[in-house]
């Protein structure tokens, strides 16, 4: 069986607040698992999260030096 976690304890492992938590679970980004009143969020749904969070999967990364070129060319970006 999967761990259950609060959502509480989700801010904990995830360095966030619980309404930052919360607010992930409005917009569909975590899971939640409703037993009663209580909202409960899996084990496997916060890995999920991180694995999707991490840097390497955000489009913006920071772009090194090199790649800048002069005022009237575009600005290369490399994805990371």
């Amino acid at each position: 069986m999967n761990q259950l976690f609060s959502v509480v304890q989700v801010g904990n492992i995830l360095s966030i607040s619980p309404w930052t938590v919360r607010a992930l679970l409005r917009k569909g980004r975590l899971c939640p698992i409703r037993i009663g009143r209580r909202i409960l969020v899996s084990g496997e749904a916060v890995q999920r999260f991180i694995e999707e969070s991490t840097t390497h999967n955000n489009s913006r990364c920071p772009v090194p030096e090199n790649d800048v070129t002069t005022e009237s060319q575009s600005i290369s970006t490399k994805h990371c």
